[in-house]
């Protein structure tokens, strides 16, 4: 059987990875915050006038509070987001958030569901899902970053925008990052939860059915076993972890309930 997936571990043992282990998730937001913080009250006055001329708020913010305010919305927003799909069953016992079988996997999956094995069609978006949940604690460090690196006018304007505007910030400015951090993770994740040999027994028992001598020519370009599941998981875990981070952005920006610091009501209250 072709192998799908390759295995990068030296990227794993990275001292971004070892950092995001020692602390806590909310450890590390509560540190880049706390840096910001000071380096805003330092930003040059031109910098935050020129924003302020921008805001059409009627609650007499100032710039830099508007900055301070979306740091924390977004720090909020994050946090929550890690926590709920980085743990075990994360993805998997959420089923808004469970990664599915990629399309290509419909007529083999059908086909097992119909002679009595589902389970290992179950078995096998379990592994999957579990390679997604192990990747999603490398986000604390990237979300941290372009935290830290948000300007006064960015503040401005994510505040202006629409109510995802933070999430595509995010989307913009980490996803290429996040992209690079969660691959070799997903790799290493998917060989030590049996994505590969729960795949093997999904085509050994194809080929019992002699499905899998059909798949190529009933299936085309959506020939399963041209599917790379690393990247599809990757791809997948990170589109549903930035689906989290804007309901998360929403909630703030509509429900006063969100809203748990003096500052975030003052931004988002009207």
């Amino acid at each position: 059987m072709r192998k799908l997936m390759s295995i990068t571990i030296a990227t794993l043992l990275t001292s971004s990875l070892s950092t995001a282990q020692a602390q806590s998730v909310g450890d590390i937001f509560k540190q880049i915050f706390s840096q910001q913080q000071k380096t805003e009250s330092q930003a040059p006055v031109e910098q935050t006038q020129n924003a302020t001329t921008i805001i059409h708020s009627t609650n007499d913010l100032s710039a830099t509070e508007v900055n301070t305010g979306l740091k924390q919305a977004l720090t909020q927003g994050t946090q929550y987001a890690i926590q709920s799909l980085g743990k075990d069953g994360g993805f998997y016992n959420n089923l808004d958030m469970r990664i599915l079988l990629p399309d290509s996997f419909a007529l083999l999956s059908k086909g097992l569901n119909k002679i009595g094995q589902q389970q290992l069609v179950d078995d096998f978006v379990k592994a999957l899902n579990t390679a997604a949940e192990k990747a999603v604690p490398e986000a604390t460090e990237v979300f941290s970053n372009v935290i830290e690196q948000m300007t006064i006018a960015d503040g401005v304007n994510i505040l202006n925008g629409a109510d995802n505007a933070a999430t595509e910030y995010f989307r913009e400015h980490g996803l290429a990052e996040l992209t690079q951090r969660f691959l070799p993770i997903v790799q290493q994740t998917t060989e030590e939860v049996g994505v590969t040999s729960a795949y093997k027994k999904l085509k050994e028992q194809a080929a019992g059915l002699q499905i899998a001598s059909q798949l190529s020519s009933l299936l085309g370009s959506a020939d399963p076993t041209q599917v790379n599941l690393d990247e599809y998981v990757t791809e997948q875990a990170l589109d549903r972890l930035f689906t989290l981070i804007a309901e998360q952005e929403k909630d703030i920006r509509s429900n006063a309930n969100a809203r748990v610091t003096d500052l975030l009501e003052k931004v988002f209250g009207n």
